[in-house]
């Protein structure tokens, strides 16, 4: 009896497993010319933004089609967008932060000192944050203005920022994780 009911267990969950796995289909693709490096989507699945090793930012609607593409002078290895979809931001092997709107204009650029290895936004995109391999963080605000910078002990892999900016979190190669609190946020509270 014992082995029956743990029989008829296993096939459930087998069963439940199997269909699991068929709710999910692939919906489209889209082929770059070299490497994907970076995804990010709104949480609606509306907009989807990647950086790819071929230079190129690229913003898809939910259908696939390819709303604009944006070519810097390096791979492209983060991407992030606000929720509604109204701001992407990227970092490049070319040393530059961009900040786009929708429609894929260029909003601003700026160069550092290395490369930017990782990017973050705000969800209402007044705040970008970036990590670099010249072992920075830097944070600006929406014009594209540096509000402050921080020199940690090693490359800068991945950055976040909470949604008021008021934080910012950042791991590195040094084996660490350092969180940063913006001051003039802060003084605000």
């Amino acid at each position: 009896m014992k082995r029956l009911i743990m029989l008829s267990l296993l096939l459930s969950l087998s069963l439940f497993n199997v269909v699991h796995a068929q709710e999910y289909s692939m919906l489209w693709k889209h082929e770059t010319d070299d490497r994907v490096r970076s995804v990010s989507i709104t949480p609606d699945g509306e907009h989807i933004v990647a950086g790819s090793d071929d230079y190129n930012v690229y913003l898809f609607n939910r259908e696939g089609k390819l709303l604009w593409k944006y070519k810097t002078d390096g791979s492209v290895y983060s991407v992030s967008i606000t929720p509604n979809g109204e701001y992407v931001v990227a970092g490049s092997w070319d040393n530059h932060v961009y900040l786009f709107n929708k429609e894929g204009n260029l909003l601003w650029e700026y160069k550092i000192d290395g490369i930017v290895r990782s990017v973050s936004i705000t969800p209402n995109g007044e705040y970008v944050v970036a990590g670099s391999w010249d072992n920075h963080v830097y944070l600006f605000n929406k014009e594209g203005n540096l509000l402050w910078e921080y020199k940690i002990d090693g490359i800068v892999r991945s950055v976040s920022i909470t949604p008021n900016g008021e934080y910012v979190v950042a791991g590195s190669w040094d084996n660490h994780v350092y969180l940063l609190a913006s001051l003039h946020m802060i003084s605000k509270i």
